[in-house]
Formats: structure tokens, C-alpha cells, sequence
């Protein structure tokens, strides 16, 4: 149940509606701790955390995501430390913990919440593209319209035709 709950909050953030997306992850989170799997709540913690930063509640997100990354170490799963630390924005040691990491998502995901750089947010977004991370490749083409109006027309278009309404809205708003 916690996986479906899980599964229908990615789907709500896509669709752009947070409030549902993050009653939904609280659900999960609520079932997984009750049932004493703190990895799994880990994640959920870590949802939440990035759900906190779209709605730019920064001091909630740092504390989700500190939670999450604690328990991510105390798991031995580096990514998902990696991945709290760069929502945190604790960019450096996030990028650390990657070093020899071999799950490209994760990779990908800190390197675009760490970068400011257009060549490295070029970077991701090609190897999301040819890794068909298609979320991945939106967030970074929306990284790069912030200084190109041409491209953040088209990642608007193009956000909205696959169903990332969240994306194509926060294209549409610079």
C-alpha cells in the first residue's frame, strides 16, 4: 500500500498538483514507519523534502532531506545519501559520496540540483536524453531556459505534450 501511495504522489507532482502529491507521500511515510522500514521511509522523507523545495519551504526541505540522508547512511546506501545532501544543498558532499557511483539517475539528479554551470547542465541534459530519463532532461532544459526565452517556449510545449504539467508550469512563469 505504502508503494502505491508512494507511486501516486510521483504521479500527482507530475500532474502539478503538490498538496495531493505531498498527502500522499505523508501517507506512505506514516505506513512505512509504522512498519519499521526506514529505508523506504527514507525515501519518503526525501520526496517530501523535494516537494518542500518546489513550494520553496527551504527550512522544511533541509530538515527532510537531513533525516533522509542520515538514515540513508546508516543503510549504507550512498546514492540516496547523495541525492538528501544535494536537496539539503550540501553540493560538494553530495558529489563526494558519488564518486564511483554506478546508478546514472542518481548521478544526473545531484549533479542538476548542484550545478549553476551551462556546460554541466548541458552535460546532463544529454546523457538524460540518451538515457531516456525524460524528468530528468526536462528539469535540466528548464535549468537552461532560465537564461533563453527560444528554449523555455519550447520546454513549456514540450513539458506539456508528455504530461509534466508541474515543469511546463514553472517554465511558463520566467
Amino acid at each position: 500500500m505504502a508503494y502505491a501511495l508512494f507511486g501516486l504522489g510521483e504521479v500527482l507532482a507530475r500532474e502539478g498538483k503538490l498538496e495531493e502529491d505531498r498527502k500522499r507521500h505523508e501517507e506512505a511515510l506514516a505506513l512505512r514507519e509504522k512498519r519499521g522500514e526506514k529505508g523506504t521511509a527514507a525515501e519518503s522523507r526525501l520526496a517530501l523534502a523535494i516537494l518542500a523545495l518546489e513550494q520553496e519551504d527551504r527550512t522544511k526541505a533541509v530538515e527532510l532531506a537531513g533525516q533522509a540522508g542520515a538514515e540513508h547512511e546508516r543503510q549504507g546506501a550512498a546514492d540516496g545519501q547523495a541525492l538528501a545532501l544535494a536537496v539539503a544543498g550540501q553540493g560538494r558532499e553530495a558529489l563526494a559520496l558519488l564518486e564511483g557511483s554506478q546508478d546514472l539517475r542518481v548521478r544526473l539528479a545531484v549533479q542538476l540540483r548542484t550545478s549553476n554551470s551551462a556546460k554541466v547542465l548541458g552535460e546532463v541534459l544529454d546523457q538524460a536524453t540518451r538515457a531516456g530519463f525524460t524528468e530528468i532532461r526536462l528539469e535540466a532544459g528548464l535549468a537552461l531556459a532560465r537564461t533563453d526565452r527560444t528554449r523555455r517556449s519550447a520546454l513549456e510545449q514540450e513539458a506539456k505534450a508528455k504530461g509534466y504539467a508541474w515543469i511546463a508550469r514553472k517554465a511558463s512563469l520566467f
